[in-house]
């Protein structure tokens, strides 16, 4: 067996002679053998996880082996995790088909901590409407949680074919995941990614915005610099997929959105002090502004003794100053 062979070299400090390339073991996985079942097993395992494990003939068939036989559950998770990174996109030793499988078993394996890790290594490398079926089962079985399980379907979206974008976005639409539209945000940085989505999954994409938008949940005087970030993320992201649908120019959008007299002054500042409004301020007049500021200004002079909002009012002010007006 190639494990056995591994263990004799691990021990002696040796690799197989006449080792290619591709036979090649990584030294972390060596270690792990030597030392398997032991706190210093579990940490040359961890180590693995943290560097480019390459997909060498000899650290899958090691990997496979090690997950075959007798491992701790702790082990098992680590060596499942491993095997999702060989998964290699240029396939160069032809065992990425093999690799969807193993990961496939353990998804189905009825070991929950196992089941987890198989679902998240294989939701990263996709699978179309087989990852479908597999998030679906994820959840059902309290594998995933809802947002762990929506979160998903948000990474791989872009990487979906065409087919399938708009089943994805039913599903992600459905769970009423927040996480889930952070990860879409984030990840619609510009009109070159909003553009990569054909015309009617970028009309789905505007309908899961404008349906999820961002809050605070915190009393009125404790500004969350989490919730500011995120707001920032999606009225960035909400103007760009408008603009893209010819429904509004992104200066135009952001304005209307911010000058709404119901909106919390704390999203205003929010997205005022991000780095997403840094061309839209040169794009518009101050006097276009003047409601979105008007209420900062009477938001901070509310709460004199809050430092954190006094700070960010300044650097609001400070952005603001070389506006035209």
């Amino acid at each position: 067996m190639f494990l056995f062979s591994v263990v004799a070299a691990a021990e002696t400090g040796k690799l197989v002679s006449g080792a290619s390339k591709a036979s090649v073991l990584d030294s972390s996985l060596q270690g792990y053998m030597a030392h398997r079942g032991t706190r210093l097993g579990r940490e040359l395992l961890e180590k693995s996880q943290s560097q480019e494990l390459q997909a060498t003939e000899a650290n899958i068939d090691f990997v496979r082996e090690a997950l075959a036989g007798k491992s701790t559950p702790e082990e098992r998770i680590l060596l499942v995790r491993a095997l999702g990174k060989l998964f290699d996109r240029r396939d160069p030793v032809g065992r990425n088909a093999q690799i969807r499988k193993d990961l496939k078993g353990y998804v189905y394996s009825g070991e929950r901590e196992t089941a987890r890790a198989a679902t998240f290594a294989i939701s990263r490398i996709g699978g179309e409407g087989e990852l479908k079926q597999i998030l679906l089962h994820a959840k059902s079985n309290k594998i995933l949680d809802n947002d762990e399980y929506a979160g998903e379907i948000a990474h791989n979206l872009r990487f979906a074919a065409i087919s399938h974008q708009a089943d994805l976005l039913r599903l992600l639409e459905e769970s009423r995941s927040s996480y889930a539209v952070d990860i879409l945000t984030a990840d619609l940085k510009s009109a070159t990614f909003v553009n990569q989505y054909p015309l009617e999954s970028r009309k789905k994409l505007l309908s899961v915005i404008e349906r999820n938008e961002p809050s605070f949940t915190s009393a009125i005087g404790a500004f969350g610099y989490i919730n500011a970030i995120r707001y920032a993320t999606w009225l960035h992201a909400f103007a760009l997929v408008n603009e893209s649908l010819s429904r509004g120019e992104y200066a135009e959008t952001v304005l209307r959105e911010l000058n709404k007299p119901k909106t919390d002054p704390r999203k205003l500042i929010g997205y005022l002090t991000s780095p997403e409004a840094d061309k839209f301020l040169l794009e518009v007049s101050k006097a276009n502004l003047s409601p979105a500021l008007t209420r900062i200004a009477h938001y901070a002079d509310s709460l004199p003794q809050n430092q954190t909002i006094q700070d960010f009012a300044a650097l609001v002010r400070i952005r603001t100053a070389a506006m035209r007006q």
